[in-house]
């Protein structure tokens, strides 16, 4: 067999480590196990279900609760059962395996029967070459579902010194030591190796499988201490998408030589810091953008620079390029990076740095989302002298971020010159200091920054209210077929980005808060009783008199409750019964249900609404309370609006020094289309920067609907864009503009090219434009972003036509006289007079015909019949 010698090296250091340890201690849950086989073996009928408890009962994973209940399901003697349950809980280790799949499901009788056999008949064999045959008799069945990844380890657990466990966590094991892919043709092999490092079973095997990488290193717990020395990112993936390059040349030398590779002169800082801030000693780790990990390793040399040969791969910058030696430490398990495309900030992998410094503040985060789960490696700051530094440099780069960007502003300037198009770049180097180097990267951040509620859009219009903006009245739908169509307060965009902005405001600048808990502890208990529900676990609850309850959940993710006999059924809503957990977390403490809940949402089946409030009430006392925060990780919208509303109405005046909060963004486009005094209503004034919370001017207002208490926060950045063609800068209300910067965007015509036949467009549009700011004004005039794309006479032929042609008659009204001396005699078919013959007789008329004998009639060409001369005539 392949690397022999390795595998015995390898499995010395697996030795030394705590895991051996660990899994010593977990071999005794082995004969537990082979005993609940045993069990349920004998079961009649043997069912679908027996295996998916199998799966369940043996999972590393598997909770008291669930251990118990399949237990009971499994081993039907209660006096075996109670043998058994004392024998796991006096070990109290868990199983092997997580399983890929949660249960079985569809296979026949005879099927059911196979695999029940198959098992059986495993309790009888002792050599290799007869768990072979099993093994290769049972394949040859092609039972679905039961493939070796789930009846591995029930063989393991019926004779584990035979059995191997065997599943796709092994691949990097297998394809190191050229062993089959195949769980008859490993046997023979892992039982060398076995016999090679003097084990009895297969425990140890199974774990070295599990945590070997494909460099053939084992992904073991490991703990780097920094002391003192910095760590850096560095991403390389530059050298795959950059054009110039002869990529894959560059990628094998620097790969096989352990090199990191940055142009000098990268933006922000950072090419400089590569020279002169990174010491010899100091970490790295080396990503290919947001795709691959390569590894973590030591500097251990200064700035060199590529032989000439190297250098040439880089095409236009080759004298740009420098790069580093680096020892590699750390290897993750596998390359490739798996659900991390949304983390963007700047120490991630995805994130718009090439290379960047971590920060001791920002190692628990990275530890967890990357190190941890990548390298199994917690990185470690023991150096005393860093804390105060590091924050220093947080409140300055805080300080710098925030005074870049003015909280309001607004982008302005004639049609086609990009203004929404630049929102995405502005609310990007808001968010996360950089716009990524292409426009797809830019708009996919955008859109997850819009699905994460840190980005909102929105477009004025004729007829946009304060309802839509703000807060108004609205119809909801009924929440059954009995009840009657009902009218709600709704919150508008504009108060939705402020919940958000203001909760994160809160929960970074305030440690703890007892709301905050309290939601999350409903959410956690209410969504173990959805669980529990979805999965048919619970099926019935009990009323107040004790009388049963059937329950079921609604296509809205809510219960819908039936008493037993009856028809009607009634909904139980999770925003109701939250309200009622905040008054009663404990529902034993109301004096009259019905009343109690009414009181606070109003008419309902307060029966159904106490049922389930005292059966997730009733998780807390039991161990069921200990699965909650894995369940209730997030506040739901609700949730954080009920936490802003009680900020809000505290009217609190305290001054915040160091703002942590994360910045939102608030984009409205077309700004100027609509009634903005109508719109923004009292908000005209809280939108200031000093009127804003935690600031020394904070204003709250009483919002006319809802009569809730109402403040902006202060991390909330509104983008407002301006086309002047629609409506001038001094028809905007005065009092809006005082609370807005305007940023204005001309047309460049300078950021064009010539096209492939001859057209030079920056002459051609400056050219229009000279003509429409005398015939117009410079706010009537052309944008450069409507040709970005043109490159040849037909793509201008369609802007033209598309764009162009009709806005420039929008301009003139029809008057073709104009618009000749804007686009020349090349642009129409001919101008004929009119000849008054072409009117009908009429006697009594007083000569009206004669007079259209002066006026000419215009006729444009088609725009797809223009030529590239008729497009130069208008600068030549």
């Amino acid at each position: 067999m392949k690397n022999s010698a390795h595998f015995l090296q390898v499995f010395e250091e697996y030795k030394s480590s705590e895991l051996y340890q660990d899994r010593e201690a977990q071999k005794a849950i082995i004969p537990v196990f082979r005993q609940i086989l045993a069990e349920a073996l004998t079961i009649e009928p043997f069912t679908n279900q027996v295996l998916t408890d199998l799966i369940q009962i043996f999972k590393y994973n598997c909770s008291n609760d669930t251990f118990d209940k399949k237990l009971e399901a499994l081993v039907l003697d209660e006096a075996k059962r109670k043998s058994i349950w004392d024998a796991a809980m006096e070990h109290y280790v868990p199983g092997y395996t997580n399983a890929g799949k949660t249960g079985i499901v569809g296979l026949t009788d005879e099927e059911l029967q196979t695999v029940r056999n198959f098992l059986l008949d495993a309790f009888k064999l002792n050599t290799v070459q007869e768990a072979k045959k099993l093994v290769s008799e049972y394949e040859e069945k092609k039972v679905p579902e039961v493939k070796r990844g789930v009846y591995s380890p029930w063989l393991f657990y019926i004779n584990p010194t035979l059995f191997p466990i065997f599943n796709n966590s092994y691949l990097n094991f297998i394809n190191w030591y050229n062993i089959p892919n195949e769980y008859e043709e490993v046997i023979e092999p892992l039982h060398e190796l076995k016999s090679l490092v003097k084990e009895d079973d297969f425990s140890h095997i199974d774990q070295v499988g599990h945590i070997f990488t494909k460099d053939g290193r084992l992904f073991m717990a490991k703990t780097l201490e920094l002391g003192g020395q910095s760590i850096y990112k560095i991403s390389h993936g530059a050298l795959i998408f950059n054009k110039d390059f002869e990529n894959e040349a560059i990628i094998d030398i620097v790969d096989q030589n352990n090199w990191i590779t940055l142009n000098r002169y990268t933006k922000r800082g950072q090419g400089e810091k590569f020279v002169n801030e990174i010491k010899e000693g100091d970490y790295v780790y080396l990503c290919y953008g947001g795709d691959k990990i390569k590894w973590i390793g030591q500097v251990t040399s200064g700035i060199k620079d590529f032989s000439p040969d190297v250098a040439s791969l880089f095409g236009p910058e080759k004298e740009d390029w420098i790069y580093r030696e680096v020892k590699p430490i750390y290897f993750p398990k596998g390359e490739t990076l798996l659900g991390l495309k949304d983390q963007r900030t700047m120490i991630m992998p995805s994130g718009n740095s090439t290379f960047w410094k971590i920060k001791p503040s920002e190692l628990e985060s990275i530890n967890k989302l990357l190190f941890l789960p990548y390298f199994n490696l917690e990185v470690i700051d023991n150096d005393p002298n860093e804390e105060f530094g590091d924050q220093e440099e947080d409140e300055t780069v805080a300080m710098e971020n925030k005074s870049n960007h003015p909280l309001n502003f607004i982008l302005y300037g004639p049609p086609g010159t990009g203004k929404t198009y630049k929102t995405i770049d502005r609310s990007l180097e808001i968010i996360d200091g950089e716009v990524p180097s292409t426009r797809l990267d830019a708009k996919v951040r955008f859109a997850s920054l819009q699905k994460q509620k840190r980005v909102f859009f929105n477009t004025f219009h004729q007829n946009m209210a304060y309802e839509d903006f703000i807060e108004g009245i609205k119809p909801v739908q009924a929440e059954d077929e009995d009840s009657f169509l009902k009218y709600e307060i709704q919150d508008g965009l504009f108060m939705q980005a402020c919940i958000e902005a203001t909760y994160n405001y809160h929960v970074k600048n305030n440690k703890s808060d007892h709301l905050v808990e309290q939601l999350l502890d409903f959410n956690g208990l209410y969504d173990l009783l959805f669980e529990e529900v979805s999965k048919g676990t619970v099926k019935e609850i009990k009323t107040v008199s004790n009388n049963d309850l059937e329950i079921n959940i609604t296509s809205q993710g809510n219960f819908v409750l039936i008493h037993k006999g009856r028809e009607r059924a009634y909904t139980v809503s999770k925003d109701r019964l939250s309200r009622i957990y905040d008054v009663y977390p404990n529902p034993s403490t109301m004096n009259n249900i019905h009343e109690n809940i009414r009181d606070i949402i109003g008419g309902s089946n307060s029966t159904a609404y106490w049922a389930v409030l005292n059966k997730i009430a009733s998780y807390r006392n039991t161990n069921k309370k200990t699965e909650i925060p894995v369940i209730a990780k997030e506040l739901s919208y609700e949730d954080k609006k009920k936490v802003v509303q009680s900020i809000w109405s505290k009217r609190t005046v305290q001054v915040v020094a160091n703002d942590k909060a994360d910045p939102f963004v608030f984009i409205i486009d077309e700004i100027n289309r609509g009634n903005v005094s109508q719109i923004f209503g009292e908000l005209i004034t809280l939108i200031e920067p000093d009127k804003r919370m935690g600031k020394d001017e904070v204003l709250y207002i009483d919002l006319p609907y809802s009569k809730n208490a109402f403040a902006v926060p202060p991390n909330l950045y509104i983008i407002g864009t301006m086309n002047t063609a629609d409506r001038s800068v001094e028809a905007l209300d005065t009092a809006l503009r005082r609370r807005f910067s305007f940023n204005s965007m001309p047309p460049l015509p300078e950021d064009l090219k010539p096209t492939s036949d001859g057209i030079d467009l920056p002459k051609m549009l400056e050219r229009l434009n000279e003509r429409l700011a005398v015939l117009k004004d410079s706010d009537h005039t052309i944008g450069h972003a409507w040709f970005w794309n043109v490159t040849d006479l037909e793509g201008l032929k369609t802007v033209y036509a598309n764009k162009i042609l009709p806005l420039l008659q929008e301009f003139f009204y029809n008057d073709y006289e104009k618009l000749g001396l804007v686009l020349g005699d090349a642009f129409f078919e001919g101008n004929t007079q009119v000849d008054s013959s072409i009117f009908a007789k009429f006697l009594a008329g007083n000569g009206i015909a004669g007079q259209y004998e002066q006026v000419w009639q215009y006729r444009l060409k088609d725009p797809m019949k223009l030529e590239a001369k008729d497009f130069q005539s208008i600068y030549s």
